[in-house]
């Protein structure tokens, strides 16, 4: 479970931050 969890993780991350110019702290948020 962890690996497809970090997955979808880290491809929102990406989406998230390309859109928005805050990117770091949703980052932030989703690490946690």
């Amino acid at each position: 479970m962890a690996p497809s969890r970090d997955k979808w993780v880290r491809r929102f991350v990406i989406t998230e931050t390309a859109r928005h110019k805050q990117g770091f702290t949703i980052y932030k948020v989703t690490s946690l």
